[in-house]
Order: structure tokens, then sequence, then C-alpha cells
């Protein structure tokens, strides 16, 4: 499995002696072969999380990871595993849209306050996740509310409504592209109501990563909306990936899945280190999404020890 790690100084705090006891196999024998006196903590990540995709890869699922110091005045690295493929995007595209919108909100273009009005006959009012499809009809939200739905329950209908807010895919590609990110492609509407699908949604491990931490470093928003940004990521509410793994009030994230492919992107926020990350999958039709589930959630468990953290469940 290739692997990429970027150095800059060591400063993540080494590992627990013996590794994760819940990361058997090939990921703890690449700990043990590692001299710590010689090797940094982001080599040592790097080996983990190699060997982790080694042992995904022969366990019928594809697994890319993608980590990088958001620290915007002394970035301490990075390391990206299997991370530069394309995938499908899942609910992940989300923050994309998410920061489409609140880059116009920043230009007076729009605005979180402004309501609109849902009668539930809508195409966008489609199934999958998200809680507005069962409400009671007519509604009355901001855009600010269908934000936080977008974000916190992943709703797709939601979603929809904002994408049209936005004006469209154009602008949500023109500005990923205007920022150096044209592989975060918004292509479909969710589940396509109207068949006005130019294209797949896809995203790369390394791509939503470095544009993930250009906005942690406020190089991409206003200070106020890159606070909304984490903030609405912070108050997610689907716990199946790395949320099971990194205790909530140290993580701000966006999950996503799709047949085929579970995903997992955000934010690891302690005192004095953060990381922006992502963990893809796609997976062969003999495994399941639990299975997926499984390696993201190891990814994420080992970058919070690399850290310093000490994961959950």
């Amino acid at each position: 499995m290739a692997a990429t790690v970027a150095v800059a100084t060591p400063g993540f705090a080494q590992a627990a002696p013996g590794g994760l006891p819940t990361l058997p196999g090939p990921v703890n024998d690449a700990v043990e072969a590692l001299d710590p006196g010689q090797t940094s903590s982001w080599d040592r990540l790097d080996q983990q999380l190699s060997a982790l995709a080694d042992e995904a890869a022969a366990d019928g699922i594809n697994l890319g990871v993608s980590v990088q110091d958001v620290n915007p005045i002394n970035p301490q690295g990075s390391v990206d595993v299997g991370s530069g493929e394309q995938q499908s995007a899942a609910s992940v595209i989300k923050l994309p849209i998410l920061a489409t919108l609140l880059h116009q909100v920043d230009q007076g273009k729009a605005s979180l306050d402004k309501t609109i009005t849902i009668n539930g006959d809508e195409s966008n009012i489609v199934d999958g996740s998200g809680e507005l499809k069962d409400r009671d009809f007519p509604q009355q939200l901001t855009v600010g509310e269908l934000a936080r739905l977008m974000i916190q329950v992943s709703d797709n209908s939601a979603t929809n409504f904002l994408i049209d807010e936005v004006g469209g895919f154009a602008p949500v590609n023109n500005y990923m592209a205007s920022l150096g990110f044209g592989d975060l492609n918004l292509g479909s509407k969710m589940m396509d109501p109207d068949n006005s699908s130019e294209g797949p949604n896809s995203i790369s491990a390394a791509g939503i990563t470095s544009f993930l931490t250009q906005v942690k470093r406020g190089l991409v928003l206003t200070p106020a909306s890159t606070s909304r940004f984490v903030d609405l990521m912070r108050g997610q509410q689907v716990d199946t990936k790395f949320g099971a793994v990194v205790p909530r009030e140290n993580l701000a994230n966006k999950t996503g899945e799709i047949e085929g492919a579970s995903h997992d992107s955000g934010y690891i926020l302690l005192q004095d280190r953060s990381v922006a990350l992502t963990a893809t999958t796609s997976f062969d039709e003999g495994r399941s999404q639990s299975d997926a589930d499984a390696y993201v959630q190891r990814a994420g468990a080992l970058v919070l020890e690399s850290l310093g953290g000490t994961p959950t469940g």
C-alpha cells in the first residue's frame, strides 16, 4: 500500500508501549518493528496506518487515510496512505456544500437567517438519511437550520434545498476549484430526485483533508464562518465511525456512506494539538458497511493515540 509521510519537526506524543490492544495483527507487528528512538511519531503513525491499510486490503476493503496537522504557524507534518484515489463521496460532499454556503454568507450573497417555506411535495424531499422527510408540512426553516440538518443528521432533503440555495452544482465546484480542490466534485443532488445528475459526487481522502486543513487554518472563510463550520461538525450525531472511538468533545466530523463505500472526515481537537483526518473505504460485494466502519474506527483510534489521546469504546 503506497504511503507518504511529510515531517517538519516531531510533534506527536509516542503511542503507549505495546500499541493498541484492540488493533492486533499487522498493525502491532509494524509498531513492534519500529525503534522509537530512531523514528518520529509521524513515521510511526505512517507505519501503523500502512499496516492497517494492508490488512484491510487483504480483507477485501480498500482503505485510504490522510492526516494533516492544522497548526497554521508551525505545522508538524502529514501522513497519506492510499489517499489519492477518487471515491464516491457519499455524504462527505456536504462539507464543500457547507463551505460554499458560508463563503456566500461572507460575501453578503446569502443569509443563514433567510426563511424557506417547504410544502412537502417538492422533489427535493427524498428518502435516505435525515429527519426532514418525516416532518409534518408545510415547514418554515431558516437556511441555518437546513445547514444544521445537513451536517449533524446528514439530512438528504435539507442538502438538496441548500444546493438550490447556493445556485446548483457549478458554484460549489467552481469554489472548490478556486481553492485548489478540483477533485472534490458535486455532480448530483442526494438520491438524484429529478434526474439532474451531471456526474458522480466524488472526493479523495487527501483532497478533503487538505481542504479541511485550509478551513481550520482560517485560509478559506472569515473567522466567524470558520467557527460556524467547525461547530456544526462538532454537533455530529452519527457516531458509527470516528465517533465510536474519539470522545465527542474532541471530535468535529462528517460521516458518509453509500452502497460499497463508507467514510469519515473531520478534526481531532485536543488542547495542544489538532489534526484534520479522513478515512475512506470502498469494499467488495462480500463485505459489509460495518466491516468497513471497523477499519475507519481503527484508523481514528491510531491517530488519536498518536496525539496522546485515549480511544473510547
